[in-house]
């Protein structure tokens, strides 16, 4: 399998396609490193199923520089893909992978079943970034702007050994058509002799 995690940061639109962050007045104080033009991931980790084995792989450290031990700083509207990129097998048939985000008490666990043949599964756990808004004169609510999305996905890169398929046993229609065969030519030979 090949494991992946990927970091996006896209804005929030309006109906008419502006950007909710265009209204912003006031941020949220909330810790975290929320900044008007970019958001910084602090914290991130995963563990592999229990059984896995390591083929090859590495954490990347993709295009943005961390501000912190431990952060990744992204700008707002932008992907950075692979982040952490890891090759591993294990038995499981479906695998489970945890993973955990700005240093969350809680772990997120994503199993990943591959029906119907594919090959590729994908999840997402979202994070919500806030600001004041001015929605009237008299009236400033605290609306969401930018949803950071973790996307964590896994590619079964072989298949597995498809299930062999028994022979057909000789149906008793096509015995008894053997057997026919086999009698009429042994009375032809006496009649012949």
């Amino acid at each position: 399998y090949q494991f992946r995690m990927d970091l996006s940061t896209p804005l929030l639109m309006t109906f008419d396609g502006t950007p909710l962050i265009d209204s912003c007045i006031n941020w949220d104080n909330s810790p975290g490193g929320v900044r008007p033009t970019n958001f910084t991931w602090y914290g991130i980790s995963f563990q592999l199923p229990e059984d896995a084995r390591a083929l090859f792989g590495a954490a990347n450290t993709a295009t943005a520089q961390p501000l912190k031990k431990d952060g990744f700083v992204q700008q707002f509207n932008d992907t950075a893909v692979g982040v952490a990129k890891y090759n591993f097998a294990t038995s499981a048939d479906r695998p489970v992978i945890r993973a955990r985000i700005i240093n969350g008490f809680f772990w997120n666990t994503f199993s990943f079943d591959f029906t119907g043949g594919s090959n590729y599964v994908e999840q997402r756990s979202l994070l919500s970034v806030s600001c004041t808004v001015e929605e009237n004169v008299n009236r400033t609510v605290l609306r969401s702007v930018v949803n950071p999305t973790l996307t964590v996905s896994l590619e079964r890169l072989s298949s597995p050994a498809p299930v062999p398929t028994p022979a057909p046993e000789p149906s008793s229609s096509s015995m008894a058509g053997s057997l026919f065969a086999i009698t009429a030519f042994a009375s032809s030979v006496l009649l012949l002799l």
